[in-house]
């Protein structure tokens, strides 16, 4: 029989409730979401009840809650509140009923991430200016448009009249050197205004030349200007903060991962100055990505992830972190005490013959076709021994991530090396006749810039910058990637000592507030022989010392399973699994 302590607004009460002694709670992480902590309600009489009832009639009201705490042999459990709102009932002058729940639980954290608006953060000035990266773009495919045509034209026939502007200012440079000689004072000033006038206009058509050409090349192979993003990292923090939270996550100290950044849809010219900024931020058309709340499920998509929030920490890890860094031991015990066995069932139900993940395409972003490499990958499983019209390995889970990747520029094609030669032979001749260019190293800058077929763009960019963030990294993490780092745990096929078999037990077991406290944190234990333990699901009455665990033990039962792995480079059914 546990010592329990109920405080309410910071002064332990004068009673206990009246179902004290079955008063209980479950605690669920079966969702897919942050763990549900369900308390039954208590009923409260006299004195402590007045406490309850004046708050509510004279205090903040219903949708305030009255601050809770309970303490079990000394142990105190995550603040709580009693809920004024959707579990109060009040039986006369003197009694009432009274819901108990976490304070910043799942329900609230959920409620307020999902109308979180990323952009609102950006206009409000919340995040900090290391927070944005300019990515240098370039765009990659060449018009086929009349415009281009016309330059071309244009530039032909200025060059054209260029030459034979220089012939006729040599041949008149030479007329007046020789025919000025014993001419009147005005007739020499008129030839050589006249020779003035002449070198003005080559130095202008040397100009409109110049800039003839700089507009040719922004159509045939653009200047490089700057799409605005954010770190991935940074979203996560500053929307945290905003709701009271501080980020954590092992993901984002991978430098792979810390120097990702996000886009949104691109809805204007990229700047020519790589220190101008344009919105940053996912914008309302970029759905999955435009609310913090969705913004979560996307990265736990693309991830294989799940989060936690404990002590005002918001942790976001691959779902296994919990379960290698759990310090909680289970001791054993069998579930049917009357006849001295382990019952127990398994996993497999959730087994999926098919898994695809996939990055979406962008209509306006012809790369996002073009250049598929590695953007989906499938994964099949099947058994190796079948029995014919017997089989039972359906099922598929697919991880659509509403994102578009980024195509970095890595060489310069054969186009490129050819215009390459031509503009360093330009070059050569405007510095030599003045105005001066440097259109070849323009070109060859361009290495590691974002390859884009328009300005444009209908779906957020994840994008992986270098080191020094002022390029795009070679490795721009494939679909390939997320399976081989993040997802393959999901297999039921055995893959570097890991799968994911579980058996299922329901196990009775004395139960302590330490307990409780320790697996609200991290709700993965082990049995004394190592394995792994999830718990599910469990109820707890703290006044009996007892509660009801339902687990899973990650134990391999079957390896009549066999994977083929489907690219988007070599099948054109990749991210279309029929299993």
């Amino acid at each position: 029989m546990n010592n329990i302590k109920h405080f309410i607004k910071g002064n332990q009460t004068d009673g206990l409730p009246l179902n004290n002694d079955s008063f209980g709670v479950v605690v669920d992480w079966t969702g897919s979401k942050e763990v549900t902590v369900d308390f039954d309600n208590q009923v409260w009489r006299g004195e402590d009840a007045e406490t309850i009832i004046d708050e509510r009639a004279n205090g903040l009201g219903s949708f305030v809650g009255v601050p809770y705490k309970l303490q079990v042999d000394g142990v105190s459990l995550p603040d709580m509140q009693l809920d004024l709102r959707t579990n109060y009932k009040q039986i006369g002058c003197n009694e009432v009923e009274v819901g108990v729940k976490l304070v910043k639980n799942k329900d609230w954290f959920v409620g307020e991430a999902g109308v979180l608006q990323l952009r609102r953060l950006e206009e409000e000035g919340k995040f900090l200016s290391s927070d944005f990266v300019n990515v240098p773009y370039n765009i990659n495919y060449i018009p086929d448009g009349m415009e281009v045509l016309m330059l071309s034209i244009s530039t032909y026939l200025m060059t054209k009249e260029l030459i034979t502007f220089i012939k006729e200012t040599a041949f008149s440079i030479g007329e007046a050197t020789a025919g000025t000689a014993g001419l009147s004072p005005a007739v020499t000033l008129m030839a050589v205004l006249k020779i003035v006038i002449r070198i003005a206009y080559f130095v202008s058509m040397i100009i409109a030349i110049k800039n003839l050409i700089t507009k040719l090349l922004e159509e045939l192979y653009s200047r490089t200007r700057y799409y605005s993003a954010i770190k991935t990292r940074s979203l996560f923090r500053v929307a945290c903060s905003e709701l009271g939270l501080t980020f954590e996550s092992s993901i984002f100290d991978i430098p792979k991962y810390a120097n990702s950044v996000i886009g949104g849809s691109k809805t204007e010219r990229g700047r020519l100055n790589s220190s101008q900024f344009t919105p940053a931020t996912p914008n309302r058309s970029d759905a999955g990505m435009y609310f913090f709340g969705e913004f979560i499920d996307t990265m736990m998509q693309k991830f294989n992830a799940d989060y936690r929030i404990r002590n005002g920490v918001f942790r976001f890890e691959r779902w296994d972190w919990w379960a290698l860094t759990s310090t909680h031991q289970i001791a054993p015990n069998f579930n049917n005490q009357s006849r001295a066995m382990a019952e127990f069932g398994d996993n497999a139900d959730e087994f999926k013959g098919g898994y695809t993940i996939s990055y979406a395409f962008d209509t306006k972003d012809q790369n996002t076709f073009d250049y598929i490499d590695n953007m989906a990958y499938d994964v099949i499983t099947r058994p190796v021994t079948t029995l014919v019209g017997y089989e039972n390995a359906q099922g598929v889970k697919v991880i659509d991530l509403p994102i578009a990747r980024a195509k970095r520029k890595g060489t310069l094609n054969r186009f490129e090396n050819l215009l390459v030669s031509l503009l360093t032979f330009v070059d050569s001749v405007t510095n030599t006749l003045g105005g001066g260019s440097n259109f070849a190293a323009t070109i060859q800058s361009r290495i590691n810039n974002m390859e884009l077929s328009q300005h444009f763009t209908t779906k957020p960019k994840i994008i992986y910058m270098n080191t020094d963030l002022t390029g795009l990294a070679v490795n721009q993490a494939s679909a390939v990637e997320l399976w081989d780092e993040f997802h393959f745990i999901n297999s039921f096929f055995k893959f570097n000592n890991k799968h994911n078999q579980w058996l299922k037990y329901t196990i009775p077991c004395s139960f302590c507030a330490k307990d409780f406290v320790s697996l609200l944190d991290n709700n993965f234990s082990t049995l004394e022989s190592g394995e792994i333990v999830e718990v599910e699901r469990l109820t707890w009455t703290p006044y009996k010392d007892e509660a009801l665990l339902e687990v899973r033990v990650n134990k391999l039962y079957t390896t009549n399973l066999t994977q083929q792995y489907i690219t988007s480079q070599n099948s054109s059914n990749a991210g279309n699994i029929n299993v």
